[in-house]
Parts: C-alpha cells; sequence; structure tokens
C-alpha cells in the first residue's frame, strides 16, 4: 500500500458515503492507568478524498475498499500484506476500535478457509468491520474483518445495556474475513 491509502470493509464506506467519512489514528488508552481518551490531535484524523476501488458480494461475503485519504499518513510506515491464504489453526490477530472503545488487541485462530474469505474465532465487535487481521507468526495482514456473530443480548424489547454474548471457541458463526488477495489485485 501507499503512505495515502488504506484498505478497509466496502460496507464501512460505500462511494457515497465518502465525503462523510474519516479515519482517526490514536484512539487509544496511553497507559493502564488512564480510563478514557482525553483528545485525538487533529494531525492524526484523515478524510476520505475518494474511493479507489471496492468490491461487494454478498453472498461470497467478499468486502473490501481501498481510500485515497486527504494527505499522506505520517508517523507510521505502510502495511506489510500477505501473499498466501492461512492455513486451519494458524494464529491471528485484529487490531480496531470496536463499540466505540479506543484500540483493542483481540487474539484467535483460522476456523476454515475458503476460495475469497477465511472464518475466524477472533474475539471482535460490530465496529471492528474493516479492521486489518494479522497473522501472529509474520506480522502479515491476511485479511479484512468484514462481518461476524451476534456480538450483544438484550433485554426487554431490545431496550437499555447489552450483555456481549458468549460463545465456546468454535461455537456460533465465527467472523469472516475477506482475503487480501483482493485488495492486492485491485493494486496492480
Amino acid at each position: 500500500m501507499a503512505p495515502n491509502l488504506i484498505a478497509t470493509a466496502e460496507h464501512c464506506v460505500a462511494q457515497d458515503m465518502c465525503q462523510d467519512s474519516v479515519w482517526v489514528f490514536d484512539y487509544k488508552l496511553d497507559n493502564g492507568k488512564q480510563t478514557h481518551i482525553k483528545s485525538v490531535k487533529n494531525t492524526n484524523v484523515y478524510s476520505c478524498k475518494h474511493v479507489i476501488s471496492h468490491e461487494y458480494r454478498r453472498l461470497s461475503t467478499v468486502d473490501w475498499a481501498v481510500i485515497e485519504l486527504d494527505r499522506p499518513v505520517t508517523g507510521r510506515a505502510p502495511l506489510k500484506l500477505s501473499h498466501k491464504t492461512p492455513k486451519v489453526s494458524e494464529s491471528l490477530f485484529v487490531i480496531g476500535t470496536p463499540s466505540g472503545v479506543p484500540l483493542k488487541v483481540a487474539t484467535g485462530k483460522v476456523r476454515k478457509t475458503s476460495i475469497d474469505t477465511f472464518t475466524t474465532n477472533i474475539d471482535s465487535f460490530g465496529g471492528n468491520s474493516g479492521s486489518p487481521v494479522f497473522n501472529s507468526k509474520t506480522g502479515l495482514v491476511e485479511g479484512i474483518l468484514t462481518r461476524g456473530a451476534v456480538d450483544y443480548e438484550y433485554t426487554w424489547l431490545g431496550l437499555g445495556c447489552g450483555k456481549a454474548k458468549t460463545y465456546s471457541e468454535n461455537g456460533g458463526g465465527g467472523e469472516t474475513v475477506t482475503l487480501i488477495d483482493h485488495v492486492k489485485s485491485s493494486l496492480k
């Protein structure tokens, strides 16, 4: 990728949503004692200039987009992308801001693979869509998290706070990840 490009899930930023979309870097807690984010520097907020390429296939769950940001991202190197499909049982991790919480890292393993996607048992939530999924051993991006199992159980007609739904290690439908090869082929 390039310093002014990012990959995400297409459903997070369809072409008509680009002008309303921003990406915030360093939305995180700095130490174990901090309980909330005080502020984020304006220089860490990037706007969508336009959607370069995208694909959304509901039946195969392929869901990705490449976005050109309003300027190059500074202070960090572009992520390195995998060149293979991960194998069942390979260890993974995802980095994202699920449910609006500050930056969270969650781990898991590949449950099954297909030609376009793979399923994992990573502990992700709504808001993790578009997050990069890394191979724990190589550090390479294997794919983009696109959808998953039900995250919360709600009481009394869905009003009020939800309780996080739990699954056994291989229970539920798992989390779906679009292989990064789709993004790479669009950049050529």
